[in-house]
């Protein structure tokens, strides 16, 4: 068979049978075109969840590895001297994602070749240095893009030569995505925290101990919070999701550089193979543009801080080399929860990686075995919403989910990327389970960013007269015109209706979403109350007993004391959270 490893419609053959590499090449926009191929799609790797965990304990040790080696090497070429901490700030975000994405490429690859079906395929060429991306937040965008993916896939199967390839060309993919084409200008938003970040270093220099960026804090809050801390406040840190820096992306690679962070050769096959891809492959912030970068840094931000608080580190490059800069001199480093799906987890990347570069993690109540780094708080950011929803006896049924990539993308325990099409599926025996009556109520809200699945098509083809909204008006606003809530999705939705005590009823596939072993005893209970469901025909059974008077169902005391519980434990909220706060902040700055 052909083997076809991308969506785009030049790299197939469609005379010959085809075996699709995942549902990602089939976007269902095209369907008009790969519903008439004599075509199969090669199971994907990652079904296998227990292979999958044992994935994830592999890239992580592969990592580490690596990292160690590229700490060395970068301060070499930058003639610095920072720890492994301080480069686990600025690049660990991206390196481990990077290993991921390879480490699932070329299980996919390798599962062709073992499969024996594979006759051919076209793979494309591309220029030395094609796909460097600017910062991180390039590369996010890179690998969500098909051009990206092909060239990893592409790669891995010439490394790997397990069957016959051709050489299609690929120049346009040459001009769309190779690194350094795009420029980035440093727009308003970015601008303004600028001019803010200058404010902020002053106050911060002469009465602030504490630094807050992107918090997740309320304005108001983050204000009172500051103040009972005895600082001046300072503006709410704004970022602009991706490195403000002008310039980097236009810097020319430089490959002499990049030859000295060539990686020795590895015993490991996967290894050996990633350890040729990254010195062509690190975002040019931590290459070509590391000293300015560092230079821009260390203007915007304090010069001195005790403790640096955040909650998303790694949307601004400028923060990464200013927060290392400082964590290397001594400052503490508290990473802050910042939404759900967090600390309930079997594996995650995301959780590991924070926890790692943290000298302190403050969770909304949940603590890990494996580490003392964990400081239990209350949620601002969950309790702003109490008191703001509240239901409509005769109002709507609004149900949430979520969507990912179509490309895998991080290992957790989530259903990311081809388990999306498992997930529509069992949504939809959802809705054909639902009664009548329930049905006519139903509003499904799609999940605001798209990802290339297209649910919007799908479910006008699936479910004609099923309501769908994907608009302006936030989730909140279509809470208080809606009786009862269906989640769909272990995520933040659920604990902010939780923490609203607003009834809901909560249905996902623990296959595909693991809990640890320290979460099983708070979300059973939520089972045995009946309001977490693990299939969809019992979530829609329990919509139809309830859907007519949900508030006198979820009031009942043992509703409300599992959902209690579970707040208690993964979505803590105090009326005088900024009293814990500062108590919390001054122990950490003190130590």
């Amino acid at each position: 068979m052909f083997l076809v490893t991308t969506a785009e419609q030049r790299f197939w053959k469609p005379k010959e049978p085809t075996l699709f590499l995942g549902e990602w090449c089939k976007v269902y926009s095209q369907r008009e075109v790969w519903s008439k191929l004599e075509y199969e799609v090669l199971p994907y790797h990652g079904a296998n969840r227990s292979k999958a965990y044992q994935d994830y304990c592999y890239s992580q040790k592969i990592y580490e590895r690596i990292l160690n080696e590229l700490s060395q090497r970068l301060n070499d070429i930058h003639n610095v001297n920072y720890s492994v901490k301080y480069w686990r700030i600025l690049l660990g975000f991206w390196l481990a994602r990077f290993i991921q994405i390879c480490l699932d490429r070329y299980r996919s690859i390798s599962q062709a070749i073992e499969s024996g079906r594979v006759k051919n395929t076209y793979v494309g060429e591309y220029e030395l240095g094609a796909f460097i991306p600017k910062d991180s937040g390039e590369f996010q965008d890179f690998f969500c893009k098909d051009a990206y993916n092909h060239f990893l896939y592409d790669f891995f199967i010439k490394a790997l030569n397990g069957f016959r390839w051709e050489v299609k060309d690929s120049e346009h993919l040459k001009n769309r995505l190779v690194g350094g084409q795009t420029i980035h200008r440093l727009d308003f938003k970015g601008s303004l925290m600028k001019v803010m970040g200058y404010w902020s270093k002053l106050v911060s220099g002469v009465t602030q101990s504490a630094v807050f960026f992107n918090s997740y804090i309320p304005p108001v809050g983050l204000i009172r919070l500051q103040l009972a801390l005895g600082q001046i406040p300072s503006p709410y840190w704004v970022s602009s999701g991706r490195s403000t820096t002008t310039g980097t992306g236009n810097l020319p690679i430089n490959f002499a550089m990049r030859n000295k962070l060539r990686l020795p050769e590895s015993d490991d096959l996967f290894e050996n193979l990633v350890n040729k891809l990254i010195h062509v492959q690190i975002p040019k912030v931590y290459m070509e543009g590391y000293r300015e970068t560092s230079r821009a840094a260390m203007e915007v931000f304090p010069k001195k801080p005790k403790v640096i608080i955040t909650a998303t580190h790694n949307t601004s490059e400028e923060f990464k080399f200013w927060a290392g800069y400082q964590v290397d001199k001594g400052s503490k480093l508290i990473l802050t929860q910042h939404g759900g799906n967090i600390g309930d987890g079997l594996w995650s990347s995301n959780d590991d990686h924070e926890l790692a570069i943290a000298n302190r993690y403050f969770t909304w109540g949940w603590s890990r075995k494996d580490t003392d780094k964990t400081i239990a708080v209350p949620a601002p950011m969950l309790d702003r919403f109490k008191g703001r929803i509240r239901p409509d006896p005769d109002g709507n049924i609004l149900c949430i989910t979520v969507s990912f990539p179509r490309h895998p993308y991080v290992m957790a325990s989530m259903p990311t990327s081809p388990f999306a099409l498992d997930t529509l599926s069992e949504q939809n025996k959802f809705f054909n389970s639902v009664s009548l009556e329930a049905y006519k109520l139903l509003v499904l809200r799609l999940f605001p960013v798209k990802t290339g699945w297209e649910e919007e098509m799908r479910w006008l083809d699936i479910q004609p007269s099923l309501r769908t909204y994907r608009g302006t008006k936030t989730m909140y606003d279509q809470l208080n015109q809606s009786r009862l809530c269906v989640c769909f999705y272990n995520g933040t939705p659920m604990l902010e209706v939780f923490v609203s005590n607003f009834p809901t009823v909560v249905f996902f596939n623990p296959n595909n979403c693991e809990l640890n072993e320290s979460a099983q005893s708070y979300f059973d209970e939520l089972r045995e109350a009946g309001i977490l469901f693990d299939d969809p025909e019992s979530a829609a059974s329990q919509v139809n007993k309830v859907y007519q008077d949900p508030v006198s169902w979820w009031g009942t005391a043992k509703v409300q004391r599992a959902k209690d519980r579970f707040c208690n434990r993964y979505a803590r909220c105090e009326s005088n959270w900024i009293s814990t706060w500062k108590k919390k902040i001054l122990k950490v700055t003190n130590e």
